[in-house]
């Protein structure tokens, strides 16, 4: 019997220690389902957003394709222009400001694209872009590498037909300014844009004349843009920005110019003035 005593407390001890392990693994294994689960939801919130996204892109692609009848876009988009194409050591450099390319879309009240075309992001979630085909929109979106961005104005100028667009956008490069001084007739430039189908591309040309009048400077180019390429970014062979692509109908012949940096640099100096929240460091 004294015997017996012993040996139940040994079997008592072992299956109590079994019994705090058990509790132990089933704590850990709880912890471990539960991290599972947040882990599987946290997946499925990105496909869900994923794929929100996928159909955002399709719907812009869609109505792209259902403008290209011509609704909403002068006769001379439809034609097949011609295009002098850069120089492969220029396009090799272009992708470094690739992202401060983008492309900006308007629309009506029906939700219909009513314009397409370029701008130039800057660094504090604002693109610089033309104002008057955009003037009738609605909604305004910014457009990056098939990404949707919402957008609103926030200043524009009706003499120089610019505008500064607000965005969540960001881009990941830095823009370097030219000058007025660096810009010479004769001198070979540069146009990135967006074409209709939302895609980033450049043409090259040069510039041809310089035009000064009331509404600001700016200089005739050679390159034949299509719409699309309005609101483009100008650059030089060294990727100095020199100004922002326009059009303007004169004794019915359509004239392709670039409004010069001094311009940009001016509204955005009006609109820091007028709200003294855009920073203008970056212009220097």
């Amino acid at each position: 019997m004294r015997k017996f005593f012993p040996l139940c407390a040994i079997i008592i001890i072992f299956f109590g220690s079994i019994s705090e392990v058990s509790s132990k693994g089933l704590t850990s294994l709880g912890l471990a389902i539960g991290h599972a689960n947040k882990l599987q939801q946290e997946r499925e919130l990105f496909e869900a957003q994923r794929r929100l996204l996928e159909a955002e892109t399709r719907k812009i692609e869609q109505e792209i394709e259902t403008n290209r009848s011509g609704a909403g876009y002068a006769d001379e988009d439809r034609k097949q222009l011609p295009r002098a194409k850069p120089s492969n050591a220029f396009k090799r450099i272009a992708v470094s400001i690739d992202s401060n390319i983008v492309g900006v879309i308007g629309y009506n009240e029906e939700n219909e694209i009513v314009a397409i075309q370029s701008g130039v992001s800057l660094a504090e979630n604002s693109v610089i872009s033309a104002w008057k085909r955009l003037r009738g929109a609605k909604r305004i979106a910014i457009v990056h590498k098939g990404l949707s961005f919402a957008a609103t104005v926030n200043f524009y100028d009706e003499n120089s037909d610019l505008v500064i667009i607000g965005t969540s956008y960001s881009p990941t490069s830095r823009l370097k300014f030219g000058s007025n001084d660096s810009i010479k007739i004769g001198q070979k430039i540069f146009l990135l844009g967006y074409t209709r189908d939302l895609v980033f591309s450049f043409q090259e040309g040069i510039i041809s004349e310089a035009i000064k009048n009331s509404s600001g400077s700016a200089y005739k180019t050679t390159i034949p843009f299509p719409n699309e390429f309005i609101g483009g970014g100008v650059f030089d062979s060294t990727l100095s920005w020199l100004g922002s692509a326009d059009k303007a109908n004169i004794g019915g012949e359509s004239i392709q110019f670039v409004w010069s940096i001094e311009e940009v640099k001016k509204l955005v100096i009006k609109y820091s003035e007028s709200q003294n929240s855009f920073k203008t460091r970056n212009l220097k």
